[in-house]
């Protein structure tokens, strides 16, 4: 039997790294026979610079930046081997896992080290950039990352505003003239892990904010920003920014189209499936595993589980899930054509499948799952 084991990370848990070497010690342990191809994932956010770095055989560059509340943390992208590609995560720099629970405030968060860490990319001489914008703390319209590349925002009195949050709203003209001009050199892949537009009900704020730290009226502070961010650009450089993807990130997206000259939006797990070559290898298998830390509505959008599920769908591939939390219904699941799906949080508490997850997924494979394969 050739299993392929193909998850996303458990977020706040483990790496898809660890998910796969704890689905396949699960699967031996069971004494099933069979040939494992391995193949951690990633849709965007967390995770995806490291993956692309060892794709590419390069190698990791640390980097002193500003954190989302503005304290000096050490930083991580990629380079690949030949130095012309920078691969930078949003997360590394700009992370929600960053900031402890009673931290987090997507009001005056800001995602300026990210625009630090993509400055520091420039220096390097790469000619591409691959920018994964999932996981962010911030909900920023991303004008912390082009201050830190050097645009600036004014309010309606010509005064510089703090690049965060909260004055979105007070935006009345933007500077890009004095961004960094490296920027214009380099083609910039925009690697989004959702497909939400910037603002409005579907947007950043409304969808995101709650997790970040926003109560209900920072989330309509905050909408009512992105929308103001977006009538400013429109009036300002005749270009629209409220479209699916551009609310990756808490409006990185965004922002990312306005600073970058050339770029290239592209959902974060189908580019990195299409790059891997993920498809051949599943008509090769005869099983699929793949996984994430919670399946849910976002998981039928964008996410790592659906881009593999369309493709055994395609083949006629059996596939099953092993995840953290479930909250997709069978019909919703049958949609995606999993035969069976394993979720930790059926079996203990929701904060024990997180700090137990290695071994939790591990053991349920083995009594659960092997024995589903075997039959």
């Amino acid at each position: 039997m050739r299993i392929l084991i193909v998850p996303d990370k458990f977020k706040n848990s483990l790496t898809s790294d660890k998910v796969c070497e704890a689905i396949e010690a699960g699967l031996r342990e069971s004494g099933l026979q069979f040939t494992a191809q391995v193949i951690p994932m990633a849709d965007g956010g967390e995770g995806t610079g490291d993956l692309l770095t060892r794709h590419f055989k390069g190698q990791r560059i640390d980097v002193e930046v500003y954190d989302p509340l503005g304290r000096t943390i050490l930083a991580n992208y990629g380079i690949s081997d030949d130095k012309s590609i920078a691969f930078v995560e949003v997360a590394s720099a700009s992370g929600l896992h960053l900031l402890r629970k009673e931290e987090r405030n997507p009001a005056i968060t800001s995602s300026y080290g990210t625009g630090q860490v993509i400055d520091h990319a420039l220096s390097q001489g790469v000619k591409e950039i691959m920018l994964g914008v999932g996981g962010s703390a911030s909900n920023d319209g991303g004008i912390g990352m082009a201050h830190a590349l050097g645009a600036h925002f004014y309010n309606d009195r010509g005064d510089e505003i703090n690049p965060i949050g909260k004055n979105l709203i007070n935006i009345h003209s933007i500077n890009i003239q004095t961004l960094n001009p490296l920027v214009k050199n380099v083609c910039f892949k925009i690697l989004c892990d959702v497909e939400n537009p910037l603002y409005g009900r579907s947007g950043a704020a409304h969808v995101y904010g709650a997790q970040k730290g926003a109560d209900e009226a920072s989330v309509i502070m905050l909408d009512e920003g992105l929308f103001n961010l977006a009538n400013v650009v429109n009036r300002l450089f005749k270009m629209e920014v409220n479209f699916p993807g551009a609310g990756a990130g808490g409006g990185i997206g965004a922002c990312s189209k306005l600073i970058f000259n050339n770029h290239e939006f592209h959902s974060g797990s189908q580019y990195l499936i299409s790059l891997l070559g993920i498809e051949n290898i599943i008509i090769k298998a005869d099983v699929v595993i793949t996984g994430e830390g919670k399946m849910d509505h976002q998981t039928q959008s964008g996410k790592v589980i659906k881009g593999i599920s369309d493709l055994c769908l395609k083949h006629h591939k059996p596939l099953y899930a092993i995840v953290g939390h479930n909250a997709l219904n069978d019909v919703e699941m049958n949609g995606l054509g999993i035969k069976k799906c394993i979720a930790l949080t059926d079996y203990v508490p929701f904060d024990e499948a997180i700090s137990e997850a290695f071994n939790l997924i591990r053991i349920h494979t083995k009594s659960n799952l092997s024995p589903v394969l075997k039959s």
